[in-house]
């Protein structure tokens, strides 16, 4: 009989409960970028503000609604990212160490540039 250690099960209940949040979040974050028309270029329909965008100030707060849970998305796919790494074997954790390194890098562009355009 073997006996888990406590810090893999609860970064196994991390892990999961982290994914779940991940699947809520993405679902939010792009329904709500889904729902957002363009006001401007060839995707606009009606409504459109033209260059040089002088009226775009009266639409700018419900434009960028989709950043807020993107920004959290980002932290929690980090979280999950570590857990899984906490969770692989020993031979494989270069590989999942890899992945952390690059999700941090991700992760740190992303919420930088969300963070500056709202």
């Amino acid at each position: 009989m073997s006996v888990q250690a406590p810090v893999t099960t609860n970064a196994s209940a991390l892990g999961f409960y982290a994914s779940i949040l991940a699947a809520v979040l993405t679902v939010i974050t792009f329904a709500i970028a889904i729902l957002t028309p363009p006001i401007s270029g060839p995707s606009c329909v009606e409504d459109c503000i033209e260059y040089p965008y002088r009226d775009i100030l009266s639409r700018f707060p419900r434009d960028y609604v989709w950043m807020y849970p993107a920004m959290v998305l980002t932290a929690v796919f980090l979280v999950l990212m570590v857990c899984i790494h906490h969770y692989a074997s020993e031979g494989k954790k270069i590989f999942s160490q890899i992945g952390v390194s690059f999700a941090l890098m991700a992760a740190a562009i992303l919420i930088v540039d969300y963070f500056i355009q709202t």
